[in-house]
This record gives C-alpha cells, structure tokens and sequence, in this order.
C-alpha cells in the first residue's frame, strides 16, 4: 500500500503555510492598528450592554461578537485577561477565519480550475503581503472574505 506525502493533499498544505504564516506574523507584530483598538472595545462593550453597543458602534457586531466568545473561553482557562491575552484572543478569531476562507478559496479556485491552478492561486492569496499583514492584525478583512468566500461557494454548489 504506498503512502501518500502531504503533496497529494494540497488544502492540508495550505492550511499549514496559512497557519505558519498566521503564527509568524501574529508574533512579531509590533503594535495593533487603531481599528484594532476598536473592535476590542465593541467586544468590550458587547460584553457589558450588548444594545448600547450596537447602537453606539458603527461596525457590525459580529467580529467583536467573536472576539468576546474567544475571550470567554481564555478567561475560564487563565483566569483574568490582560489587555495582550485580549489581542491574541482577536488574532486567534482572525486566524481561524482565515483558514477557513483559504478552504472555500481553494474550492472555489478548484472549481473554476485544476488542482495544480487552484493551489497556485491560493498560496499566492495566502501569501499576498497585505493580506498576511491583516490576518495577523484584529481587523474584520479576513472575517469578511469568510462570509463571502462560503457565500460563493455555496452559490456554486
């Protein structure tokens, strides 16, 4: 029975570039970006007057929704969060939205393509220098191509 290397699983071996390049990029980060501030502030405020909250923020509330549920969830492993839990909490939700959309990206690619051209458009998707620099930041880029990713995707199906 031969034994398949991790070349005839093109999606595993973007989702790992993807999450190496996500690791990477969220560990050297220097300083979040302003939006960055605000959107840990809506889940802050989220938390403590969901309504208010969305009256009072002019972003949807579903990415500091997300946020706020991966904050929970590091809260009851670590106890008290600091404000640098609270951003890797942001840039983990993003990490994941991430690797999802690359999945449905290499769906969508495969289905307009080959293989071979559906994994050449991804990695170049993943590696795009802008587009890894707003997937390692707490910023709703990644969110969004999510939602419209598996949108298109399930338009095609």
């Amino acid at each position: 029975m031969p034994t398949k290397t991790i070349a005839h699983h093109p999606l595993l071996l973007l989702v790992l570039i993807c999450l190496g390049l996500g690791i990477y990029k969220a560990v050297t980060l220097a300083c979040i970006s302003n939006d960055s501030v605000t959107f840990l502030e809506c889940a802050e405020h989220i938390k403590s007057d969901p309504v208010e909250a969305m009256k009072s923020h002019y972003q949807p509330p579903g990415f500091p929704a997300a946020i706020l549920l991966a904050e929970t969830i590091m809260e009851s492993v670590t106890g008290r969060l600091s404000v640098q839990q609270k951003v890797i909490a942001g840039q983990i939700v993003n990490l994941l939205c991430r690797i999802i959309a690359v999945g449905f990206l290499y769906g969508i690619f495969l289905h307009f393509g080959t293989r071979k051209t559906a994994f050449i458009n991804t990695l170049l998707v993943i590696l795009i220098p802008a587009y890894a620099d707003n997937g390692s930041d707490v910023l709703s880029d990644w969110p969004n191509l999510m939602f419209m990713t598996v949108g298109f995707f399930c338009c095609l199906k």
